[in-house]
């Protein structure tokens, strides 16, 4: 048996003209909270109990234990990212140490080449006075 396109019409029409209604006539806090309390009052709170055997007090010490060790893992992990970064930091510093000494060797030969310059230049131009 089914039913027809217009039956259902119908009363998916009363069912909007019903819920318009119900919202123009209360505020919409009180919609709100009534639906909330509805949500409310159908959950059910359902608490069960095993007694203590070997099976879940074993479940319960792998559980503490596979915690442990995700503790000692997240721990590790932090231990090594600061011990790449140290070593990156060494890395640079060596790096800055290298361009420094090469920025240093090449302001002394600018220096030593500008005095033997002068010097070369200078002595071009002079004229000795001594006699022979």
């Amino acid at each position: 048996m089914t039913i027809s396109h217009h039956v259902a019409g119908l009363t998916l029409g009363v069912a909007v003209l019903l819920l318009g209604y119900s919202t123009s006539v209360a505020p919409p806090e009180h919609v709100a909270r009534e639906a909330r309390q509805l949500l409310a009052n159908a959950v059910v709170g359902i608490s069960t109990g095993v007694a203590p055997n070997p099976y879940n007090t074993l479940a319960a010490q792998l559980d503490s234990k596979q915690q442990e060790l995700d503790e000692r893992e997240s721990r590790l992990e932090r231990l090594e990212s600061k011990a790449i970064e140290r070593e990156q930091d060494a890395q640079w510093a060596f790096y800055s140490l290298v361009a420094s000494a090469l920025l240093f060797l090449l302001v002394a030969a600018n220096f030593y080449f500008d005095a033997r310059r002068s010097r070369i230049a200078a002595s071009q131009f002079t004229v000795s006075l001594k006699r022979s």
